[in-house]
């Protein structure tokens, strides 16, 4: 009954053709797509569709954390939800090669559907858009947001700034954190990917914790990353010089 409720909800009253950015991604969007003749309002040309999951991909580098145990969690949660009420709110896709359509926004939501064993999940299909407009929009589409991973969150906010030309306090202003935080964060960026990829899965998230371990021998990065996967040390020791015995 719940997804009959929904699914009514969905074709009579939902937001078919509405392009629902973030206000922080709109603001940035607007001027961007202005300068190639395109209202984000208006001109993006949209069509509603119901496709098979299989018919969908993603390119994006947004979000890459899907492997972790949070994410994880996190995706079947929201497949639970979604096996009691539907996919109600739409993927944006644009159409691409073979008949197929790239996932521009909804990742979660189509991840979460193909948990389901889903067979079409409702879309809005942009058309008429460049690689480079595409580019923007799945950014804009893919705001940073306080409750990402600390790994996940230093990819998206370093993307903004680059693609934006935003400095630290206007990144700081518009995810609502201090200008430290945002520095703190973007260290993550310049340590081993090893230790990136601890932060992705939340075994050690503490920026500055993880730029000390950095800055010692590969082997020894190597031995405290191993160490602290396997719950063997925890972060304070591994920063110490000598490994606790």
């Amino acid at each position: 009954m719940d997804r009959i409720i929904f699914t009514l909800y969905w074709y009579i009253i939902g937001p078919k053709n509405q392009l629902k950015l973030t206000e922080l991604g709109k603001k940035e969007l607007a001027p961007l797509f202005a300068r190639q003749d395109i209202d984000i309002n208006s001109s993006i040309s949209r069509q509603y569709a119901v496709l098979h999951p299989n018919l969908l991909y993603s390119e994006s580098q947004i979000r890459n954390d899907w492997d972790s145990k949070i994410s994880k969690e996190a995706l079947q949660e929201l497949a639970d939800d979604i096996d009691i009420k539907g996919v109600y709110e739409p993927i944006f896709v644009v159409a691409a090669k073979e008949d197929r359509y790239r996932i521009i926004d909804g990742e979660r939501r189509w991840r979460a559907s193909k948990l389901n064993g889903l067979s079409e999940i409702p879309c809005i299909v942009l058309n008429d858009l460049n690689d480079r407009q595409i580019s923007i929009l799945e950014l804009s589409l893919n705001a940073p947001r306080k409750k990402d991973n600390p790994m996940t969150l230093a990819t998206v906010i370093d993307k903004w700034m680059k693609d934006f030309d935003l400095t630290v306090s206007e990144m700081a202003l518009k995810i609502g954190c201090s200008e430290p935080k945002v520095y703190k964060l973007l260290k993550l960026m310049k340590i081993s990917p090893i230790l990136q990829q601890l932060a992705l899965d939340g075994i050690a998230t503490d920026p500055r914790s993880l730029s000390v371990i950095d800055k010692m021998e590969p082997e020894q990065i190597e031995t405290r990353a191993n160490l602290l996967r396997e719950g063997k040390i925890d972060v304070k020791d591994a920063i110490k010089k000598f490994l606790p015995t």
